[in-house]
């Protein structure tokens, strides 16, 4: 928390090394999604899942997201829209799988008031179970998805390294 642990792990000397030709900006990432970054993997591995295998939302009958320890204390709790159910929406893994398997992608038209209230997408959210593992001590990844749907039984992907990362730059097509 705070610039010095951002970009530089706590060293002081890290920040003057270089200073004036080392320009750290140029390999920060860029988010993908609207909404906390401990969640971006989860929404990765969702739409690969509903993308290759065109799952509508009525086809799922239960989701499970395995993420780290770290990320599930940011975005793993229930999710409980309350008063301000886009901020809510924004730091929940739950209603980004669930929304993100109902739309097919997760953009600002998915924290809109009238989809982040919504009781249908809320109960559906809340259906989402998240797990964590242990082993895991990513902080934005990696995360597993796990849908089971009617017609193609259990599908799962596993994100490991974010797109919009320096290591998974975006395509021009998905900056813009």
């Amino acid at each position: 928390y705070g610039w010095l642990q951002l970009y530089e792990a706590g060293s002081v000397d890290a920040v003057h090394d270089g200073l004036g030709e080392r320009f750290v900006f140029v390999a920060t990432g860029i988010k993908k999604y609207p909404c906390c970054l401990c969640s971006h993997a989860a929404i990765e591995a969702t739409l690969q899942i509903v993308g290759r295998h065109a799952i509508l939302p009525a086809d799922v009958q239960s989701s499970r997201v395995v993420i780290s320890p770290y990320m599930h204390r940011i975005v793993g709790a229930r999710y409980a829209p309350g008063d301000d159910a886009q901020v809510a929406a924004q730091f929940s893994i739950q209603y980004a799988v669930a929304s993100a398997t109902r739309y097919r992608r997760f953009t600002l038209a998915e924290l809109d008031p009238a989809l982040t209230g919504d009781p249908a997408l809320g109960a559906q959210a809340r259906a989402v179970d998240v797990g964590t593992d242990d082993t895991w001590p990513g902080q934005t990844a990696p995360a597993a998805v796990t849908i089971v749907t009617r017609d193609h039984g259990a599908l799962s992907a596993r994100i490991d390294t974010l797109p919009g990362s320096p290591e998974r730059p975006l395509t021009a097509g998905e900056r813009r």
